[in-house]
């Protein structure tokens, strides 16, 4: 399934150049922006090949435009904006009638004779001078046309839905005037259609996207097919406390500074008391190791423990050098090693204990 985007964007000045098909009436141009010149009641220009969907069925695509309505409202006349698709056959704008007594999103077929049919409509206020863009997501099928109509008023950021409406292809037939087996005979061009009454309606940013045909993907009502049960990559997450394989080999210099770790939550109140609740039940102690002369043996030694663990990543264990507990303990933080001399080093570090179960 293909998806191209091809956009018109009135760039050239003058009237619509020759691509373009004009019906009922002429287009002028405001820089990038068309805008009907004539007549009063209904102007429409279609593009003659390009931008038009895939020939085969069934199909989907969209159409957009960015419609700019009139800085004032006539007192009377129509007020008509939108796009058109299906060979110019299907409308979708907005409409407001004569005097405002209606303001309402239309979709609708017109024949070549003028006879409009109206399928669906919602009643929607847009005020003078707002810009607005409208979207037609169309799916042609064998039978109908399905459309679903939708307008955003914050240039594109969000959507609102109208109405969905699908005219089969009979109707269709009847309502324009054609003779089609499928919709796969239409010419699937789109463009623009607007109407003068007083101050014109701008059309910018003409859009088309298609989506290819629909038959390249999976029927949505279709489940897919296992042939074989999925493979499962396993992996492996370190515990604090990963079996103690390493070991602190390298003892650190007196003094060994060492603190209780108790995590206490404390809520002051306005009498002035503080009440305190223990986080925890286990006591963790916090030594500040340092190691004041390591040759290069020690050093090696020293960096090999880091590599294995990890930096702060896993435990390892500790002998006592006083009453010869074997404790696990981690890297609080990362140690600082610093080179003082020729073949000698310094270091510290923070490292806390992690209890049995950890």
């Amino acid at each position: 399934m293909t998806v191209e985007v091809q956009l018109v964007d009135f760039t050239a000045s003058g009237v619509l150049g020759a691509a373009w098909t004009a019906t009922g009436g002429t287009f002028s141009q405001d820089g990038q922006r068309a805008y009907p010149t004539t007549p009063a009641t209904y102007s429409r220009a279609v593009l003659v090949a390009a931008p038009n969907l895939t020939a085969s069925t069934p199909i989907r695509g969209r159409y957009e435009v960015d419609v700019t309505l009139p800085a004032a409202f006539p007192a009377t006349g129509v007020v008509r904006a939108g796009i058109v698709f299906a060979g110019g056959y299907a409308h979708f704008l907005w409409h407001r009638s004569s005097g405002g007594g209606s303001t309402i999103f239309d979709f609708f077929a017109r024949n070549a004779a003028g006879t409009e049919t109206s399928y669906f409509s919602t009643s929607v206020s847009l005020a003078a001078g707002s810009t607005t863009r409208l979207r037609a997501d169309v799916t042609y099928n064998a039978a109908n046309m399905v459309v679903e109509a939708k307008y955003s008023a914050d240039g594109g950021q969000t959507f609102t839905a109208l109405f969905l409406s699908s005219p089969s292809v009979t109707v269709w037939n009847a309502a324009t005037g054609q003779a089609l087996a499928t919709m796969t005979a239409s010419a699937r061009t789109g463009g623009i259609v607007a109407n003068v009454a007083g101050p014109p309606a701008y059309l910018d940013n003409y859009r088309v996207t298609d989506w290819g045909n629909l038959a390249a993907s999976p029927s949505i009502n279709t489940a897919p097919t296992l042939t074989t049960f999925p493979d499962f990559t396993s992996i492996t997450v370190d515990e604090e406390d990963d079996g103690t394989a390493q070991t602190l080999s390298v003892q650190p210099s007196y003094a060994l500074q060492c603190a209780d770790e108790w995590v206490v939550i404390e809520h002051p109140y306005d009498g002035g008391y503080t009440a305190t609740v223990g986080h925890q039940t286990v006591r963790r102690r916090v030594w500040n190791f340092h190691w004041d002369a390591m040759n290069v043996a020690d050093i090696v030694a020293f960096g090999t423990l880091r590599a294995a663990v990890r930096g702060r990543q896993s435990a390892f264990t500790w002998d006592h050098p006083t009453t010869g507990e074997t404790i696990r303990i981690k890297f609080d933080d990362e140690p600082s090693v610093s080179l003082v001399g020729p073949s000698i080093w310094q270091a510290e570090a923070t490292v806390r204990e992690v209890p049995a179960d950890a």
